[in-house]
């Protein structure tokens, strides 16, 4: 288990770098994929399900959370704006997810992207919606989230489309390591 938290945390590291040098320069109309985002909307889907044939609660939902707040703190050293905002909004994205999946526990038998997408979209938009908030009321940047609404549309179909990917080599990650 622990070699799995390494293999996270430095995946964790990477996708911020990457995120913040190479797709920087791959926007379209201002909008890159938020890959760090996407590997805590993954992590906190698939840690917070535990052991899904026995329900046990394990160490795992821990785990998720301590990996969401590391995954806050280095989008806030990466990102331009206030210390804190991506980790506040980080966590409510988790509890949301975690919550979301344990009313789903019982009516799947594993990890389904039918029940991945809509918690992931439903995600995006609270992380953003979170975000811009804190911002506005820090005086940092006005809502511009919401003001185009083809920001909204092109940022949720780029992220979408990176974390299907990302869910599948996640579920094939997980269940062979």
């Amino acid at each position: 288990m622990q070699y799995k938290i390494i293999i996270l945390i430095l995946l964790f590291y990477f996708l911020a770098l990457f995120q913040n040098s190479f797709f920087v320069h791959l926007n379209i109309y201002g909008v890159a994929p938020d890959l760090v985002f996407i590997l805590v909307c993954l992590v906190s889907f698939f840690f917070s399900q535990g052991n899904v044939k026995s329900h046990k609660k394990d160490h795992n939902r821990h785990t998720g959370l301590i990996l969401t707040i590391f995954a806050g703190f280095l989008a806030d050293i990466f990102s331009p704006s206030f210390f804190g905002i991506s980790i506040v909004s980080f966590l409510a994205v988790y509890f949301f997810i975690k919550k979301s999946v344990d009313l789903l526990i019982d009516i799947s038998g594993g990890y389904q992207v039918v029940y991945f997408l809509p918690i992931f979209i439903v995600s995006l938009v609270l992380y953003n919606f979170l975000a811009e908030v804190l911002l506005y009321f820090s005086g940092y940047v006005n809502f511009y989230f919401f003001s185009n609404g083809y920001f909204l549309l092109i940022n949720l179909a780029y992220n979408l489309v990176f974390a299907i990917i990302g869910f599948y080599i996640f579920k094939v990650a997980k269940d062979g390591l």
